[in-house]
């Protein structure tokens, strides 16, 4: 009988050890297949990335001001980006940049950047998990958690599309959910200020967490939270950005549309008609926006939906902008919120996890299968394409043509390939004022900044109407001031000005553009 009942023990304990292996082994698994899909999307995205600047698709005009910029400061230089006509600080408080100058003084941009964005979007996994785990849900539907967001194309769009320092801002929001849910007070404020040093507009995800916390009985925490997001916000708009010689006037104008010349005239008429301006956002596009937000999470945010009250200041300037690019699903604009729609993932995998457990097995599968689909049909999986059109080779073979340092005007999409210099600008500019963008030059700057370009590189692809309409004047106005075509293939041209000639020929006068 005694060795009846240790027999049984013995086998017991074996069938406990055993037990707890298989679910070891499970968990272990499952978070080896994090750092797995992190890596792999980190490698994948940073290819798709680089292949497709090669390939002269990256939109150009973000990736050049933040190349120069970033060039500028590790040589030392002022940053003041002659694409953008102001201080790189003046157009969006950005401080954060100043970390990346080492990779300016290198000479490794904008590949670097390219690569950096691709490993920071990647790096939000791993927390992610950590966050999904600590608020309840199995290692497998955690899993499914990091792999939505990193196949989700609102995170591969906004890193396939030039490169913003925002992109770094997921990785801290994640980390700083995972250390408030630790009760790390002071850490989570450190991860707060860092990322509001990356835009201005990340302080009010920080707004909105303050009263969610509020809203959680923590009254006093989310209010001083809230409080400090509001008070920064108002500090760098409205004195830190005028400092450096910026405003925020051409981007408000640019929301009101018009409704208003102010991001407060559209919210003064959202309070006196809601339901006029909900029923102006009710658009498809919009729809699309939010459904995109919701897919991305597989459904899980909607099982925490107090969590995505962080999300809500960025989703409703996205909504409600006249701006029409905030509207489109492949620019950044809306990987802030798809971030917070991934925290409010991780909660509601744990809401999740205390259901019934055919219910959760069933979930899992689905979304860990609906994950593994849309990053196999995705954004970065058609990206990456190896041959060459024989307008990229024209590209190429005139980007050589260049030297460095040389003052130079390029089109859009060249212009991050020639911003190693502290001249460039971007076509039709310096020789026509770009109103629409924001700029501002007088005439007189206008002439005197034409007056210091030596090198144009012409080529009317993927220029908008307008531009395209002045940029068509340019090789007649180029030789009056005495350019020389050197080069032309496949509607890409060449031009030089050698200054002994340039001294024959009065230049001619900018034409101005109806402001």
């Amino acid at each position: 009988m005694l060795l009846q009942r240790l027999a049984a023990v013995t086998t017991l304990g074996a069938a406990d050890s055993l037990s707890v292996r298989l679910v070891s082994l499970r968990r272990d698994a499952a978070r080896l297949l994090v750092w797995l899909a992190t890596v792999a999307y980190a490698v994948v995205l940073s290819l798709a990335s680089i292949d497709r600047h090669e390939r002269f698709e990256t939109g150009g005009y973000d990736l050049g001001i933040f190349d120069q910029g970033i060039w500028l400061l590790g040589h030392g230089l002022r940053p003041f980006s002659t694409i953008r006509g102001r201080d790189l600080f003046a157009d969006h408080f950005q401080p954060a940049l100043v970390l990346l100058a080492p990779l300016g003084g290198l000479e490794f941009t904008p590949i670097g950047l390219l690569i950096l964005q691709s490993a920071l979007l990647a790096a939000a996994a791993p927390p992610l998990y950590t966050l999904a785990r600590r608020r309840g849900a199995g290692p497998w539907l955690a899993l499914a958690v990091v792999l939505l967001w990193l196949a989700a194309p609102l995170t591969q769009w906004a890193n396939l599309f030039d490169f913003h320092p925002e992109t770094a801002v997921p990785l801290l929001l994640v980390h700083a959910a995972v250390e408030l849910d630790r009760g790390r007070l002071v850490l989570f404020i450190a991860l707060a200020a860092a990322a509001s040093l990356f835009k201005e507009d990340i302080s009010l995800v920080f707004l909105g967490w303050g009263v969610l916390l509020v809203l959680q009985g923590r009254r006093r925490f989310g209010l001083a939270l809230a409080g400090a997001a509001t008070l920064w916000f108002l500090l760098v708009t409205q004195v830190a950005i005028p400092a450096l010689g910026g405003d925020l006037d051409y981007y408000s104008a640019r929301f009101g549309g018009d409704r208003g010349s102010s991001l407060g005239a559209v919210f003064l008429s959202l309070v006196e008609h809601p339901l006029r301006t909900l029923g102006d956002a009710a658009t498809p596009a919009n729809t699309k926006v939010l459904l995109a937000l919701v897919l991305g999470s597989g459904g899980l945010a909607l099982l925490a939906p107090a969590i995505l009250l962080p999300a809500l200041p960025a989703v409703s300037a996205n909504l409600l902008s006249a701006y029409s690019y905030q509207h489109e699903l492949q620019f950044h604009y809306h990987l802030i919120p798809a971030a917070v729609f991934a925290i409010a993932s991780a909660h509601g995998a744990g809401a999740l996890q205390a259901r019934r457990a055919d219910l959760v097995r069933a979930a899992t599968a689905v979304l860990l299968a609906g994950a593994l689909a849309v990053a196999a049909l995705g954004p970065a999986s058609r990206e990456l394409r190896s041959s060459a059109t024989p307008d990229q080779r024209a590209r190429a073979h005139a980007l050589a043509l260049i030297p460095a340092d040389a003052p130079t005007a390029a089109a859009p999409h060249l212009v991050p390939h020639l911003a190693h210099r502290e001249h460039i600008y971007q076509l039709p500019e310096p020789f026509f004022p770009r109103p629409s963008n924001g700029e501002s030059w007088s005439e007189q700057e206008l002439s005197r900044r034409a007056g210091r370009v030596e090198w144009v590189v012409y080529e009317l692809a993927g220029l908008d109407p307008w531009p395209r309409s002045q940029t068509r004047q340019l090789p007649q106005m180029l030789r009056s001031r005495g350019f020389t075509e050197i080069y032309r293939e496949s509607g890409v041209r060449v031009f030089h000005l050698q200054r002994e000639r340039a001294a024959t020929h009065a230049p001619t006068k900018a034409p101005s553009s109806p402001r």
